[in-house]
C-alpha cells in the first residue's frame, strides 16, 4: 500500500505546467532575461520622453516666470508711488495746520489755569478749602445763616431794580422775593464765594409782614443754584420764575371776594386784585378762622344753597318740592380752603420805587391743587 501511494505521489504531473503560480526549481534564463530586457527597454524610453518634455517646456516657464517678476515690480513701483504722495498729502496739512495756528484760527484751546477743567486740577485750588474740612468750628459757621456774607448797596439795588414789586424783605445778607406761590432768596455765600438763589415756601394766605418762610426741599435736595457773578444768579432766579417746577404753576381758581360772616371764600377763574387794606383784613380774618373757612364757587349752586332755599320758604310758609332731598344728594358741598396761597402784584398808581412797602403793592389770592 505505501508503494503505490508513493509512486503516485512521484508520478503527479499538474495540468498546467507553466502554472506561474507553480513553483519551479529550474531558472529559465532565456525567457527572463527577454523579459527584463523588454522592461528595462520600456523604462528606458518612458525615462527619454519624460526628458524631452521637460526640455521643451522650460523656455515657457521661464517667459511665464519673467513676466510674473516684471509684473511684480511695476505693483511695487505702484505702492511706493501711493506710499509716497500719502506722506506728501499729510506733510502739506501738517503745513498747513501750522500756518493757520500762526495766524490765529478758530480753535480755542482750554485754559490751563480756569477753574471750571474737569481733569488736570492743581492741588492749589484746594488749598482754600481745607481749613473748612479740618476746623469743625468752621464748619459749623459755614453751615448757618451766619456764613453769609454782606451785600454790597449796589448789588441790592441791582436785584430791588430787576425784580421791583416781587421783593418782599432786604437785608445786608439776603433779599427775598414771593412771586407766585413760590419765593426766591438772593445771598452770598461765605464758604465758595458765589452767588446762591434759593426757592423758597410761605404760609398759605401770605403776611407781608410777618418773614414766615423755609427753603424748599424737593427728596433730600434744595431747590438753589450758585454762581460766580450776580448777572448770572439774577437770570437764573428769572429761569425758575417761568419754568421748571418752580415757574409752571397750575391755578384752579382766584379768590374774589368773602364772606366774613359765614366763613367762606368766593373763587372764580379770572383773580381780583385786593389794596392793602383789604388784603390786610383777610390775612387777619384767615388767621382766626382758618378750621373753618369753605370755598363756594360763583355762580354755581351747591348743597348750601339748596339748604338756605329750603329754610326761607319754611319760614314763609311755601311749599317746599318732595325733590329737594333728591337734589341735595346731587349738589357738592363746599370744599376746604386748601393750596390758598397770596402774592403781590404791581399797582399801577404806584409811581415810586420803594416796592419793600407792602402798603405800594396790590395782591391777588389763588388756589393751587394739593400735592
Amino acid at each position: 500500500m505505501d508503494d503505490k501511494k508513493n509512486k503516485k505521489v512521484a508520478d503527479f504531473k499538474p495540468s498546467q505546467e507553466f502554472d506561474p503560480k507553480r513553483p519551479t526549481l529550474t531558472l529559465d534564463e532565456s525567457i527572463d532575461l527577454d523579459e527584463d530586457k523588454t522592461n528595462y527597454t520600456k523604462t528606458y524610453d518612458r525615462f527619454d520622453l519624460n526628458n524631452d518634455t521637460e526640455t521643451n517646456n522650460s523656455p515657457i516657464k521661464t517667459n511665464e516666470e519673467d513676466q510674473t517678476q516684471n509684473q511684480n515690480l511695476e505693483n511695487n513701483k505702484n505702492d511706493a508711488k501711493s506710499i509716497i504722495a500719502r506722506l506728501k498729502r499729510q506733510l502739506e496739512e501738517k503745513e498747513q495746520r501750522d500756518e493757520q495756528l500762526e495766524k490765529g484760527g478758530k480753535v480755542v484751546m482750554p485754559d490751563p489755569n480756569s477753574e471750571n477743567r474737569l481733569y488736570g486740577r492743581p492741588k492749589a485750588n484746594f488749598e482754600d478749602y481745607t481749613k473748612v474740612f479740618k476746623d469743625p468750628k468752621t464748619k459749623l459757621r459755614d453751615a448757618s445763616r451766619h456764613a453769609r456774607d454782606n451785600f454790597t448797596q449796589e448789588e441790592i439795588d441791582k436785584i430791588v431794580e430787576t425784580f421791583t414789586y416781587k421783593v418782599v424783605k432786604v437785608t445786608k445778607k439776603e433779599v427775598v422775593l414771593k412771586y407766585s406761590k413760590y419765593g426766591f432768596e438772593f445771598f452770598k455765600n461765605n464758604s465758595d464765594g458765589r452767588y446762591w438763589v434759593s426757592t423758597l415756601i410761605f404760609e398759605e394766605v401770605w403776611n407781608p409782614r410777618k418773614y414766615s418762610y423755609i427753603t424748599y426741599w424737593n427728596g433730600n435736595t434744595f431747590i438753589g443754584y450758585g454762581n460766580k457773578t450776580l448777572d448770572e444768579c439774577i437770570q437764573k432766579a428769572k429761569d425758575l420764575t417761568v419754568s421748571t417746577r418752580t415757574g409752571d404753576v397750575v391755578w384752579k381758581d382766584f379768590v374774589i371776594d368773602w364772606n366774613q360772616k359765614n366763613n367762606r371764600f368766593i373763587v372764580g377763574d379770572t383773580p381780583k386784585k385786593f389794596t392793602w387794606d383789604e388784603y390786610r383784613k383777610i390775612v387777619k380774618w384767615w388767621d382766626e378762622n382758618k378750621i373753618w373757612i369753605l370755598v363756594k364757587q360763583e355762580k354755581v349752586r351747591d348743597i348750601e344753597d339748596l339748604m338756605n332755599e329750603t329754610r326761607e320758604k319754611k319760614a314763609k310758609g311755601e311749599r317746599v318740592s318732595p325733590l329737594a332731598s333728591i337734589q341735595a344728594k346731587l349738589l357738592d358741598p363746599p370744599r376746604r380752603a386748601q393750596g390758598v396761597h397770596g402774592y403781590p402784584v404791581q399797582d399801577p398808581k404806584y409811581k415810586g420805587k420803594d416796592y419793600i412797602k407792602p402798603e405800594n403793592k396790590l395782591y391777588e389770592i389763588g388756589f393751587t391743587y394739593v400735592e
